[in-house]
């Protein structure tokens, strides 16, 4: 089967996966994809000039051009009237090939405005002019009042599977398309120069290939660097610059270097009037040069790190000022050209934006766009059948929480009328009390012992109440261990004798605080209730605990103290 070639030149929207440039690349095609995103019909040109296009070129049985998206992009950020001549020049190159010739205008959501308008009537103009085919899906998103929809999710691609129908369309019908039937009428001349062209006066030529989804020879410029343009390009004027920086900058934060846009350096064109300072963007790039740059016997190129940046560059993005976030340009060459004197000089933009511009049915082949209303409105009608099932369970979702959270609101209501009733204010004074007598008892304790000369170290009793984290700690907390310990402990001197009374009555007031404050969260919140003893596994352990000689001394105390506390002292302890 013999298979037909294709040679695509585009920008971003021929390099996404899945999308246009699989389409194009069936089994009875040999595909060549020269596409580069974020370049305008600068880089078409350039590339229909570059000597290693050459054999795919003149094996191509179509050629084509997608790029009106990126030239309304540079009518804005750079100049009208420079994308107005670089199409100029990119469909009288065109010309040379005698070749198929398929113009794809796609979808621009600025289409309306003026300039944007003015570009993408002159790619139809200019194409009408040569003979060449066109496919115009912005006409049939107006149209069709699409607008709104293909701007979602990204205004700048379609979707992808539009994209591939498409392409699957172009590769089947290219028979069907016709040749051009002007030939090329301006006697521009354009020339690409290379890295190895440069003269060096100072450094060294630093070569290297990069291989990153694209293959470039390139040479790194960095600071000290200076190379001097040769002499037979004196006269030509600069208009395009090709790099390929591939490096994070080490300047600024990881998270902002992943954007290439932040990792960026720049080049300086000096010659015997001006300077020019280019920026180029952390990957392959080619930029457009508006400034007026001629070169001349003087003319040296080296690496920026003093100047402000002469004019913008796509996809840079400035970050704190830094002239640059880079220390190095990889430079793969420079477009120039020595322009025809008899070439247009000025355009009428005001006939351009007023006039239609329709395309003779010979070479309109829309047809072969899918049906972008259909796509719409079965998408549409999906979603809204779709939608309501979807959200379903979502709704579900909601008001359960909804639900939750009334819950929780009436819980709160309730708790705080319990706690601004009489029983719970009543509860709160008596801990109140018990705090004040705590205070009283440590006053009394300090008092007797600045009497006794006796260090507050020594009258502190040592006793830690233990957390109620096990069966055995738990029986540990219980008065009567506690006052067994300070028994034990009180017992070994004549100073602990004298302050035992204060150490256990202490005890005794401590341990009736904290009763009630368990008490009073209990009554509050019955989940916080500790479980039984016998739920623990150091059950056995805490009754042996319970049968030592510190609990009975405790337990003994309290039995003969029953006045001492007030009619009989409780050893249940934090239960």
């Amino acid at each position: 089967m013999h298979k037909k070639n294709i040679v695509l030149l585009g920008a971003s929207n021929s390099r996404v996966p899945g999308g246009l440039a699989a389409g194009l690349n069936q089994d009875n095609i040999n595909f060549t994809n020269l596409s580069l995103g974020g370049t305008s019909s600068l880089h078409k040109l350039y590339s229909l000039k570059r000597e290693e296009n050459q054999e795919m070129l003149e094996k191509a049985d179509l050629i084509i051009i997608e790029v009106n998206i990126m030239d309304i992009h540079m009518c804005y950020e750079l100049d009208l009237k420079m994308t107005l001549t670089n199409i100029i020049n990119l469909y009288d190159e065109l010309a040379v090939f005698p070749k198929r010739i398929l113009i794809l205008l796609l979808f621009d959501y600025r289409s309306h405005k003026r300039k944007a308008s003015i570009v993408n009537k002159f790619h139809k103009y200019k194409a009408k002019e040569y003979g060449y085919n066109v496919i115009d899906i912005n006409n049939i998103v107006n149209k069709f009042n699409l607008n709104d929809f293909f701007m979602k999710p990204d205004c700048y691609h379609m979707l992808t599977s539009i994209m591939y129908q498409l392409g699957k369309n172009i590769a089947s019908n290219i028979s069907c398309f016709h040749f051009p039937y002007k030939n090329k009428q301006y006697n521009h001349q354009f020339e690409i120069i290379t890295p190895d062209e440069l003269e060096i006066i100072n450094g060294d030529r630093k070569r290297s290939t990069i291989r990153h989804f694209y293959i470039e020879k390139i040479i790194k410029i960095i600071q000290g660097d200076l190379y001097k343009i040769p002499n037979k390009y004196n006269g030509f004027k600069l208009i395009g610059m090709h790099t390929f920086n591939n490096t994070k900058s080490k300047i600024i934060p990881r998270d902002i270097s992943l954007n290439a846009s932040y990792n960026y350096s720049s080049l300086l064109f000096s010659n015997s009037r001006l300077k020019l300072i280019k920026s180029a963007f952390g990957y392959n790039i080619f930029l457009d040069i508006r400034k007026r740059f001629i070169i001349d016997s003087n003319t040296t190129i080296s690496f920026n790190d003093n100047f402000e940046h002469s004019e913008i560059s796509h996809v840079v993005f400035k970050f704190n000022n830094h002239i640059n976030t880079l220390d190095y340009v990889n430079l793969v060459s420079l477009f120039v050209v020595k322009e025809d004197s008899n070439a247009i000089k000025n355009i009428n933009y005001d006939w351009l934006y007023q006039r239609e511009i329709n395309i003779d049915e010979k070479y309109n082949f829309d047809h072969l766009i899918p049906d972008l209303l259909l796509v719409k409105e079965s998408i549409e009608e999906y979603c809204i059948k779709m939608d309501p099932i979807k959200l379903a369970s979502l709704q579900n979702q909601t008001n359960e929480l909804y639900s939750k959270i009334s819950s929780l609101e009436q819980d709160n209501i309730s708790l705080k009328q319990t706690l601004n009733s009489l029983p719970v204010k009543k509860q709160h004074l008596e801990l109140a009390n018990l705090e004040q007598d705590l205070v009283i008892k440590k006053l009394e304790s300090k008092k007797l012992a600045k009497s006794l000369g006796i260090k507050m170290s020594i009258i502190n009793p040592k006793i830690t109440f233990i957390q109620a984290n096990s069966a055995k700690a738990r029986i540990q907390n219980h008065l009567s261990y506690k006052l067994g310990q300070a028994l034990i402990a009180n017992s070994k001197s004549l100073w602990g004798y004298i302050r035992m009374p204060y150490v256990l009555s202490y005890i005794k007031d401590k341990h009736k605080f904290e009763q009630k404050a368990y008490e009073e969260k209990i009554k509050q919140n019955p989940n916080l209730a500790l479980p039984p003893l016998e739920t623990y596994p150091d059950y056995n352990e805490a009754l042996k605990e319970k049968e030592c000689f510190t609990y009975k001394l405790g337990e003994a105390f309290i039995k003969a103290s029953k006045n001492w506390y007030g009619g009989g002292i409780s050893n249940c302890g934090l239960r």
